[in-house]
């Protein structure tokens, strides 16, 4: 959990809050199911939604770990802690963003929450800072949009620390969009639709047996991809070749990010097909 280390308002000034409201109501319309909050707005163009940017401040700080408990930072450690309005109690997590800063580009994984942020301010670790401005600078304006469909990896899944045959909790990795719901089942058991927590669990409270276990991942964009065969071992990050969009998304602004170590891969099942 992260806090920010510079004040500071959103935008600066009354006036340019007003001219940036005022440019968000004539171009954009809310829609709550895909949009990360509501300062990350999309507008719908020909049956799509495309995300439109926001304008706000970034930070710095030294990143490890975060709210969202992945195994490891991204190799090249571009990632950003949102406001808890922008965090959405963990549903931003795994999500990406495309910055622009005074000097540079950067493309960051969401992977931790900034309680003391303000909608709009961006904490991002010292690597991606670097990326938009000198570091001397500690507080940069940006302006920020997220990604649809980013390039990243397969799927992956990790049974989390106290999952056992009564209860049951599951970090997904890989997703790039925000997940709309997970949900699980063992072997000649109905479906469970799986509860996200604050620190990105998928949850099942009453458990789903000893496994292994089908589990099925839908994304806001309507994405589905259902992997089988995850094994309740805990902590083993469970690499699929299941991916929940076609391949090679939308390229990035700075090299892929990451999600973590793959120890173990696991066959391929039914990928999803992209939203049309």
């Amino acid at each position: 959990m992260r806090r920010a280390m510079w004040g500071g308002t959103l935008l600066g000034s009354v006036a340019g809050a007003a001219v940036a409201l005022l440019a968000v109501a004539a171009f954009t319309r809310p829609t709550p199911a895909c949009a990360l909050s509501p300062s990350l707005e999309l507008v719908p163009v020909k049956g799509r939604s495309i995300p439109s940017p926001s304008t706000g401040w970034a930070t710095h700080y030294a990143a490890s770990g975060g709210n969202c408990t992945y195994p490891a930072l991204p190799a090249d450690r571009y990632v950003a802690a949102l406001s808890p309005a922008e965090y959405r109690g963990a549903a931003a997590c795994g999500t990406y963003l495309d910055l622009r800063g005074p000097h540079g580009t950067v493309r960051v994984e969401v992977v931790d929450q900034c309680v003391k942020c303000k909608p709009g301010e961006l904490d991002l670790s010292d690597e991606a800072f670097a990326r938009l401005a000198p570091m001397k600078s500690g507080r940069v304006p940006i302006t920020y949009t997220p990604v649809t469909d980013p390039a990243v990896p397969p799927l992956a899944v990790r049974v989390r620390g106290g999952s056992n045959p009564y209860w049951l909790s599951l970090l997904v990795m890989n997703h790039g969009n925000a997940l709309a719901g997970v949900r699980a089942r063992a072997k000649g058991r109905p479906w469970t639709s799986l509860r996200l927590s604050t620190y990105n669990a998928w949850q099942a409270p009453e458990g789903l047996g000893p496994g292994p276990f089908t589990v099925e991942v839908t994304d806001v964009r309507g994405h589905k991809a259902t992997v089988r065969g995850i094994r309740l071992v805990i902590d083993l990050v469970q690499k699929t070749e299941v991916s929940l969009y076609r391949r090679g998304g939308t390229p990035p602004a700075a090299p892929t990010p990451q999600s973590g170590p793959a120890e173990t891969v696991l066959p391929r099942a039914a990928g999803g097909t992209p939203c049309e």
